[in-house]
């Protein structure tokens, strides 16, 4: 998978489900139509270990997603998650939380664990 997109758009659902979790994202398509889609996550507890909580995406979030599409062809786009980056600014990836300083390294502030970074629990 060396392919990468970036999708831009609003948050229009969050489920933190086992084995895999899933975020749905309207993103504005050709011609003003809006494209659905479903980004695939890794389980609730790699995302908890990378800075995520059932709480870190809500309904009507602006993001951007940048992810793997994947060859399905579902009835949404379909894509393996990487990292999201907020309106406000911050970032969560799967390599933990993101911040200007590190050169996008995904480094951690001292002393501050993971999961207590980005929206809380």
């Amino acid at each position: 998978m060396d392919k990468t997109i970036s999708i831009a758009g609003t948050v229009s659902k969050w489920e933190w489900t086992n084995p895999h979790s899933f975020l749905y994202i309207d993103a504005p398509g050709a011609g003003g139509a809006v494209t659905h889609w479903r980004i695939e996550c890794t389980s609730p507890i790699m995302l908890a270990r990378a800075g995520f909580t059932r709480n870190s995406f809500q309904i009507g979030d602006k993001v951007t997603i940048t992810a793997h599409p994947t060859r399905e062809s579902l009835e949404d786009q379909l894509a393996e998650f990487m990292s999201a980056k907020w309106a406000d600014g911050h970032e969560l990836s799967m390599g933990g939380p993101r911040s200007g300083g590190d050169g996008g390294q995904g480094s951690t502030a001292a002393g501050v664990a993971p999961a207590t970074l980005g929206r809380g629990s």
